[in-house]
């Protein structure tokens, strides 16, 4: 895991499944990275993905929820056909950008 801010963006890079036991170290992570930048964009990298779990699904839609609270919007890239084809069967993209 790793991230980058520029301007109001913050770019996290995941680089892991995204399933139960990685969202429980993921979830308290960004948050504390919400609180300390209060970005309007948050931008998940997904490149280094291979899996993603209903426990994922929950995860995307809760930073959703707390960047829309904040008043800023959360958008998905380089996710690969896999993932986005788990994102896209959760009906994903009527809530978050995917690139």
């Amino acid at each position: 895991m790793d991230y980058g801010i520029q301007n109001d963006e913050l770019t996290v890079y995941l680089n892991e499944d995204i399933d139960h036991a990685s969202v429980m170290r993921l979830r308290p992570w960004i948050e504390d990275l919400l609180q300390k930048h209060r970005p309007l964009l948050l931008t998940l990298d997904l490149a280094d993905v291979d899996f993603m779990d209903s426990a994922g699904i929950g995860f995307v839609i809760g930073r959703y929820k707390s960047m829309k609270k904040s008043g800023g919007r959360l958008k998905i890239v380089n996710a690969k056909s896999k993932v986005t084809k788990i994102l896209h069967m959760a009906c994903i993209e009527q809530l978050v950008e995917i690139h």
